[in-house]
């Protein structure tokens, strides 16, 4: 976790956004977005002001999915270095409760229809998955 993240960058004139990766996982007591990217983010700031996209990133099924989720687009909205975000919708069957996909439950799929159909996350919330 304590890695200089600036020998590996490149430089502004060949970066436009900043890709972060994070995952909340049942195991890993990180529970808001800023405790997940915020040593990453602080780090990088030491050598660039580009925006952040979280590139990769969701919440394995658990108890706080939906509250994480929540706070993911939330975060996103309301941060002005975080201009975006990918979520990570996939079922790791091979492994014991490692299903990152949004339509885990209908809970979580409502939740983040919700959350995503805010205007200003830049897209048409209708053309999500039914």
């Amino acid at each position: 976790k304590d890695v200089r993240l600036q020998p590996f960058y490149p430089g502004d004139d060949y970066v436009d956004w900043i890709g972060v990766v994070g995952y909340f996982e049942v195991k890993n007591p990180e529970r808001t977005t800023a405790q997940l990217f915020g040593p990453t983010m602080r780090e990088v700031r030491k050598f660039t002001r580009k925006p952040f996209i979280l590139a990769e990133t969701g919440s394995q099924e658990g108890p706080s999915k939906i509250a994480d989720l929540q706070d993911m687009f939330r975060t996103t909205l309301t941060n002005k270095n975080i201009i975006g975000l990918l979520w990570f919708d996939y079922f790791k069957q091979k492994e014991e409760n490692k299903d990152w996909r949004v339509d885990s439950t209908p809970q979580t799929l409502q939740a983040f229809r919700t959350a995503a159909a805010d205007p200003r996350m830049g897209f048409d919330a209708k053309a999500l998955v039914k």
